[in-house]
């Protein structure tokens, strides 16, 4: 089944090949994205750096695991206070918010997920096409020849 991800009615991409069993309650494809990514993958990649950089003083996920789902924000934003780059963090966090961004089955039906997120791959095309090879044996050797390579994740 092919997915869309959209962001307030704007289709940035579907997904390719399937990568089960990376992280539980979650699923992962290779992502292929539409020119209407490119703003985003920006404010992608800036949140992941933002984040980053705060890694040392962020709560695990097994902290986060343990909380009720609606305690969890309150709970990082006051991880992070005081710290430097905490107000990047915050802004970063809130553009990504802000996308709205939604995943949809090949009916067009919205899934509920808890997460979604997208990241860069910095992987060589060999690299890239033997990981594809091996997930998807029939995929499209096209879809693997020029980097940049995205991973989507969804939290379910």
């Amino acid at each position: 089944m092919r997915h869309a991800l959209v962001s307030r009615g704007v289709t940035l991409g579907h997904t390719g090949a399937e990568l089960s069993g990376l992280l539980p309650n979650s699923r992962a494809w290779h992502f292929l994205p539409t020119v209407d990514f490119e703003p985003v993958r920006q404010a992608l990649g800036q949140f992941q750096q933002d984040t980053v950089a705060l890694e040392e003083v962020m709560p695990t996920d097994d902290t986060l695991a343990t909380m009720r789902e609606d305690e969890r924000a309150a709970f990082v934003r006051h991880a992070i206070e005081g710290e430097p780059g905490a107000e990047r963090l915050l802004t970063s966090a809130g553009l990504i918010d802000a996308l709205a961004l939604e995943l949809h089955d090949d009916t067009g039906a919205v899934l509920e997920t808890r997460t979604l997120g997208v990241t860069e791959l910095a992987l060589e095309p060999a690299a890239f096409r033997e990981v594809l090879a091996a997930l998807e044996p029939g995929a499209d050797p096209a879809l693997s020849e020029t980097p940049p390579f995205f991973l989507l994740v969804a939290g379910f």
